[in-house]
């Protein structure tokens, strides 16, 4: 499945402003809501938020907002997901977890290694799909919301080289304790 982030812009922001979710997930906000912040963000400070239609092929499934902001004193805010909905009728499909996929690409390849993003406590099926990507709760509530965080593969990487690195030091210091024990032995036997 080919998932890919299009800039909303004037071709496509019509199809991203009909999209919605389905009735029994109100604690998602509607895409015109979502562009005004963008809007009153980006005035603000420019590029902040990045608002994204999410395209499966050439047909807009969805819409996703990120902020990537490393001037923001709350470390929840610098690098988020902001908003991210699948239309209703392209739900369960596979699109969530593809564009997720996507979304985690995009902001790595902007040099983060660590994304928030926030949620109704009451969004099962959202935590669903968070969790499967490798979110986790960080035991925050903010604004009613519970914060995930995602450790990305180069926070990743770099602590499974220094357990690397801990295990190689472990398991060469053993190699040489044996070496002695061998040498002990060995000049134990000599001495004989």
């Amino acid at each position: 499945m080919i998932i890919k982030l299009e800039p909303i812009n004037d071709n496509n922001r019509d199809a991203v402003l009909a999209l919605s979710v389905r009735e029994d997930q109100p604690f998602v906000a509607t895409n015109d809501y979502s562009l005004r912040e963008a809007a009153e963000a980006n005035a603000k400070a420019p590029g902040t938020a990045r608002p994204f239609a999410i395209c499966a092929g050439e047909k807009i499934v969805g819409f996703c907002m990120l902020a990537l902001d490393p001037e923001d004193k709350n470390p929840i805010d610098r690098y988020c997901l902001w908003r991210f909905m699948i239309d209703k009728t392209e739900q369960g499909k596979g699109y969530g977890q593809a564009a997720l996929q996507e979304i985690i690409r995009y902001f790595k390849e902007n040099g983060v290694d660590t994304v928030y993003l926030s949620t109704a406590p009451a969004n099962a099926r959202g935590l669903h799909v968070y969790h499967k990507a490798g979110f986790r709760e960080t035991g925050v509530i903010e604004d009613d919301e519970a914060v995930l965080r995602l450790w990305l593969e180069k926070k990743k990487k770099k602590r499974t080289e220094q357990i690397s690195l801990a295990r190689r030091q472990r398991e060469g210091a053993s190699a040489n304790q044996g070496e002695k024990r061998l040498r002990c032995e060995h000049c134990d036997r000599k001495r004989r």
